[in-house]
């Protein structure tokens, strides 16, 4: 093949003859100097042979993605990669006794070429074949040499899911359902064909409203609700056990299975890994509160198979940072892609002067009865201010009493359950997100609020201070009534502020909160626990 070129990506003093040696570094005498994670200029399929060596540990993990799908592009049928990375296992074995020495190999030289001596990834065998998959390239050969892996690999067609199987037990419908809804009909209508099965009949609906095929599950095994819940649930877990049995045997030819709810994680995932299917679970909130209850059961079972995921996505780092410690998932599986709603679309309505709107269940924490409290000053500053409620739960009755007992119901209206909550966003000037709950993994009324330019106040706890910046809403101290009654009157006062405030909402909500930003996330994550799989398949085929 003379016509087709040699390349060697990343040269350094390593100059080849018959190579196009490339280098980013001016002093070292390459052919071309140039940065090899932008786009190689060079046409589709035109090199024969490239070699990367001591080079991809260089890069970080992104862009020794995008590294490999440029050299997926350039290569011909039957060309090859030749690659080197360090053997970190060998490293560590061979320089126990050499702690600064270890270091220099795992973390890079600097003294030669400054920054660009430095590590910034490394990689098992493993987890770098699933890379290189994922991007299109397939390991035909490992060679251990001296402390490092030298791979040679061809083109491959990157592997992509197909199908997605969903199971979810849940007893109602909230902003989890809300969400998965939402993905899942993104997904459906992207290409993943998508089977859901769930315990809800309202969320069966939902989903089948959306284009999903949605089954219904005919039992239900609760493990964290009360103590009456545990004992009739652990009597009909050996039932549920075979149940699911069953049904991942039935779908055993699904691509990844995405797990939201506590019970199928512990059941579903150990019958899964017998079967090597993928599995994915999203982990919403904190854990610690569902983990000590019934002398920590629920832990010890999530504890038992909280090794087995594949991946495990986080809406937040506060989700993320609460259950490190005491989940046991591996970090290296573990993965943040935040929540998405539904684009609304359509211009918004102009807001009703000192209209305030609050969306949750009305259930303890989620801080209704706290921005009650805060209305009392509230209306001495904007007697004619209106604060709505929207929501069900245990809590109804309880704030109606608040509401009585403060002499507000002039000001104050609890709606309860209505069937499409942003039609109050939609007419309120400010959204209140006051929630104080241990549970709270993200919160999508905060999203909603934004899509429709609405501001935001609330307390700066948990996940929110994710969402909401200084330039989309105002959050103040946890729990601090009167500094959220300031925080609410200040934009009562300035419409202006509180106009600014929801319009760069609504950017911030278009640049991070759509699912045309957050579907892909999914997907590509999907590919890569695909990726994951294949790989160990092939590492021990070699």
């Amino acid at each position: 093949m003379p016509d087709k070129l040699r390349l060697n990506l990343g040269c350094g003093r390593d100059y080849r003859p018959g190579f196009t040696n490339i280098d980013v570094r001016p002093d070292v005498g390459a052919d071309l100097v140039y940065d090899i994670t932008s786009p190689l200029p060079f046409p589709d399929a035109s090199a024969a042979e490239v070699v990367a060596q001591d080079i991809l540990e260089h890069l970080t993990a992104a862009e020794q993605g995008r590294v490999l799908t440029e050299i997926h592009r350039l290569l011909i049928p039957g060309g090859e990669l030749t690659v080197r990375i360090p053997n970190l296992e060998e490293i560590i074995s061979r320089f126990a006794e050499d702690p600064d020495t270890r270091n220099l190999f795992l973390y890079g030289d600097t003294r030669p070429a400054g920054s660009w001596g430095v590590h910034k990834s490394g990689h098992s065998l493993h987890s770098f074949t699933a890379l290189a998959l994922k991007n299109g390239l397939q390991v035909k050969k490992i060679t251990p040499l001296d402390t490092n892996w030298e791979l040679v690999l061809t083109q491959t067609s990157p592997p992509r899911p197909h199908s997605i199987l969903f199971i979810n037990q849940t007893l109602g419908r909230g902003g989890a359902e809300t969400f998965n809804t939402g993905l899942l009909s993104w997904l459906n209508r992207h290409g993943l064909k998508v089977k859901a099965w769930t315990t809800n009949s309202s969320f069966n609906r939902q989903l089948s409203d959306s284009g999903i095929l949605a089954c219904r599950i005919p039992l239900v095994i609760d493990l964290i609700g009360d103590w009456k819940g545990l004992i009739k649930g652990l009597v009909s877990f050996p039932l549920g056990v075979f149940y699911y049995l069953r049904l991942i045997f039935q779908n055993r030819r699904v691509d990844v299975i995405l797990l939201t709810g506590y019970i199928e994680k512990i059941i579903v995932t150990p019958l899964a890994f017998l079967w090597h299917l993928p599995v994915v679970w999203v982990e919403f909130g904190p854990l610690s509160s569902v983990f000590a209850k019934f002398f920590g059961l629920p832990k010890f079972f999530y504890r038992a198979v909280s090794r087995l995921p594949d991946a495990v996505i986080y809406p937040s780092y506060h989700s993320l940072s609460a259950n490190t410690a005491i989940s046991q998932v591996s970090s290296s599986r573990s993965h943040v892609v935040p929540c998405a709603v539904v684009d609304p679309g359509g211009p918004k309505p102009k807001p009703e002067k000192h209209t305030v709107c609050c969306v949750s269940r009305l259930e303890s924490g989620k801080g209704q009865d706290l921005l009650i409290q805060s209305w009392v000053d509230v209306i001495k500053k904007f007697p004619t201010a209106k604060l709505t409620i929207v929501g069900e739960g245990a809590q109804y009755l309880a704030l109606k009493l608040q509401i009585k007992n403060l002499r507000l119901q002039s000001c104050v209206t609890l709606t309860g359950w209505v069937p499409d909550p942003r039609i109050y966003l939609a007419r309120a000037q400010i959204c209140v997100f006051p929630s104080l709950w241990p549970l709270e993994g993200f919160g999508l009324v905060a999203l909603e609020a934004m899509a429709m330019s609405r501001p935001v106040v609330g307390f700066k706890y948990g996940p929110l201070s994710e969402i909401i910046t200084p330039k989309t809403g105002i959050l103040v101290a946890s729990g601090d009534t009167c500094a959220l009654a300031q925080a609410i009157c200040s934009l009562l006062a300035n419409p202006s502020l509180s106009s600014r405030l929801g319009q760069a909402g609504r950017r911030r909500f278009h640049k991070f909160f759509t699912f045309a930003r957050v579907g892909p996330r999914y997907q590509d994550l999907f590919a890569q626990v695909l990726a994951q799989k294949f790989a160990s398949r092939l590492i021990s085929s070699l």
